[in-house]
């Protein structure tokens, strides 16, 4: 009673103090006006922007042109945030540079030199100013050739790189130097290094770019039957070694990553364990025990099968293991519980996956959702519960392809011929391999054929 009485006062002095507050003032009329009108501005040149870049994806120019002047002229007397003169100008400029249009050179060049002056981003200023030194480059007699080189090469080194932050000084670098192919030599990592100097977030996107980059060059070297030692394997495990000990950088979790993937590309998989084991006890690299735990457990899924072998028993339990220690950690690594449950399973340790499961279900609150479903049947399945199997997969909302597959297996084997069909079905209209889809229609065909006999 006495919480009831507290509850009820609580609810008076509520009430009283809305009867109390001041009646809230009219909307300004103006005000409202200015808002819906600012609001179908912005919808206006979203939809302006997407239109220039859908024509710069499929190369069709019919009407480039008009919307790209429809963009700028919705820029006039236009106040923050909507869209300035200046990007809009640049928008435009860069999808006709970029790759380069020679049909509209000329109003590249205009809509470069409008952002070039009038952007309120220095990265957009830099960028188109590069971009215009880049179409006189390659649009240039032989003969200007030399002058035309010699001005790239000093806009690198000029003031106007100069207002950009230290992230976007080399972001800009690894957006033009690298992703252009300028025929000539300039030190693209030496002038990245300089431009991140001691800034963490930069040094950070220094390495990114270089390590993402690298494998990206080392896939067009393989496809090109040329070697670039800059690029090699051992390149990249220096690049992350050297990340790792670099006092700037922020955060170095994601480089603990980087190197064993690099180790185990070099086929050295007892360091990658080692250097995994070692930081687990160390927990160092900003990792908790937990992750140090989880990435061992996937270092030991993705090398339990080399070369299309059959996945080693031995290196699925020291995951399972790795994983048991992830999830047991404080904090637990919570992605590990549906994969420690899926190896178990694997492994046909029963009572492991239960406890797995088990572990998902407390996380979920006690509710079974589509995961825990979808657990159980996979467990029920291979344990050659087809009911159960049949029960929980039958239950997971928009399964994928396997599930589905499975969840027909499983039907069949429990002689639900009718429902087994309508699986089938759907396998033949979702699955997008052509070698599957006749496959699923066969056994829909045999099963229609079982059904009329009956």
């Amino acid at each position: 009673m006495k919480k009831a009485a507290y509850a009820l006062c609580i609810l008076a002095a509520a009430a009283a103090a809305a009867l109390a507050a001041p009646a809230a003032a009219p909307a300004d009329p103006a005000a409202q006006a200015k808002a819906e009108a600012a609001k179908a501005l912005a919808a206006r040149q979203d939809a302006l922007k997407k239109a220039i870049a859908q024509q710069a994806k499929d190369k069709v120019f019919t009407n480039f042109l008009a919307t790209a002047e429809e963009l700028l002229a919705s820029t006039k007397g236009a106040e923050p945030p909507a869209m300035t003169r200046g990007s809009a100008a640049f928008l435009a400029g860069k999808a006709l540079a970029v790759p380069l249009n020679l049909r509209y050179l000329k109003e590249a060049k205009n809509y470069l030199a409008i952002a070039a002056k009038e952007s309120p981003s220095a990265f957009e200023r830099a960028y188109a100013q590069f971009l215009l030194l880049e179409l006189d480059f390659k649009t240039c007699p032989d003969a200007e050739c030399e002058n035309a080189v010699a001005a790239l090469k000093a806009f690198f080194d000029g003031p106007a790189l100069d207002a950009l932050s230290p992230v976007e000084h080399v972001n800009f670098l690894f957006d033009t130097l690298s992703a252009h192919n300028l025929p000539f030599g300039l030190n693209l990592i030496a002038m990245a290094d300089k431009a991140a100097g001691t800034n963490g977030d930069a040094r950070a996107v220094f390495y990114g770019g270089r390590y993402r980059g690298a494998i990206k060059r080392m896939a067009n070297a393989v496809n090109d039957g040329s070697l670039d030692p800059g690029v090699s394997r051992e390149a990249r495990l220096a690049l992350v070694e050297r990340a790792l000990a670099d006092p700037y950088v922020p955060n170095h979790a994601n480089y603990v990553e980087f190197k064993v993937n690099a180790l185990v590309d070099l086929g050295r998989y007892d360091e990658a364990e080692k250097f995994l084991v070692d930081g687990a006890s160390h927990t160092n690299y900003q990792l908790s025990v937990g992750s140090w735990y989880e990435q061992l457990a996937e270092f030991y899924v993705k090398t339990s099968a080399r070369y299309y072998s059959k996945p080693s028993s031995e290196l699925r339990r020291k995951a399972i293991e790795a994983y048991r220690k992830a999830v047991a950690a404080v904090p637990p690594a919570r992605n590990s519980r549906g994969p420690l449950a899926d190896l178990c399973i694997a492994e046909g340790d029963v009572e492991g996956a239960r406890a797995a499961i088990d572990l998902i279900v407390a996380a979920n609150r006690g509710q079974t959702n589509g995961v825990v479903l979808l657990k159980l049947g996979n467990l029920a399945y291979s344990q050659e519960d087809y009911a159960g199997a049949a029960d929980f997969l039958g239950r997971v909302e928009r399964p994928d392809l396997t599930t589905r597959e499975k969840l027909a297996k499983a039907l069949y084997a429990e002689g639900r011929y009718e429902e087994c069909l309508v699986q089938l079905d759907a396998l033949g209209k979702e699955t997008r391999n052509r070698y599957r889809r006749p496959y699923f229609k066969y056994c829909a065909d045999r099963i229609r054929t079982l059904l009329e006999k009956k």
